[in-house]
């Protein structure tokens, strides 16, 4: 079964093997800093930096070009801050 998140991700140069997640389940950056309601991309790796519990990435290619991080580890990490999903 192919998606139009799989075609994305291997435009992005980020190959993954479809069967290792589903892809409804996996965020970039710019979607990460959507669900947390920050600004921009930029500020997920300010958040990476500063708070040591931030989920770390699941997926890291194209020498870190390309990251992705499980939905559900975002959302568990934001309820834990106090946010809500």
């Amino acid at each position: 079964q192919h998606h139009t998140g799989l075609v994305a991700l291997r435009q992005l140069e980020c190959p993954i093997d479809d069967s290792e997640f589903e892809l409804d389940d996996l965020l970039d950056a710019d979607q990460v800093a959507a669900v947390l309601g920050l600004s921009s991309r930029g500020a997920v790796s300010v958040y990476r930096s500063r708070y040591t519990d931030f989920p770390a990435p699941v997926i890291v290619r194209s020498l870190g070009r390309c990251q992705l991080w499980l939905r559900q580890d975002v959302g568990a990490w934001m309820l834990a801050r106090g946010g809500s999903k």
